[in-house]
């Protein structure tokens, strides 16, 4: 049965930004205690953005983790009411990511 690799480039995760819009009713995400996306309201913007497993690691600029302290800031600490939010992200390679289609 042959078989291949996949390049450890490719299994890496790749820090991307994104723009969630469309949140003045919510967000609609969910965020573990490693700041990973664990849950995802469908029909709310991070549904459409997001994917289980993504890794937030900036919400608006500020850093998930206290870079002094080390120490997590929760979702209600950074999120504020606003009609978008600018999120960077760490995801695996893109060609990874799940589709909910059929290859």
């Amino acid at each position: 049965m042959a078989g291949f690799v996949t390049p450890r480039s490719e299994l890496t995760p790749k820090p991307q930004t994104v723009t969630l819009t469309g949140c003045m009713d919510g967000v609609g995400v969910g965020l573990d205690v490693d700041n990973c996306v664990d849950m995802l309201t469908p029909g709310k913007p991070a549904a459409a953005v997001l994917q289980l497993g993504d890794k937030i690691t900036e919400w608006n600029g500020v850093a998930m983790f206290d870079p002094a302290t080390g120490e997590r800031r929760l979702l209600k600490e950074v999120v504020t009411a606003a009609e978008s939010h600018t999120l960077v992200i760490d995801t695996f390679h893109p060609l990874l990511r799940w589709t909910g289609r059929a290859a």
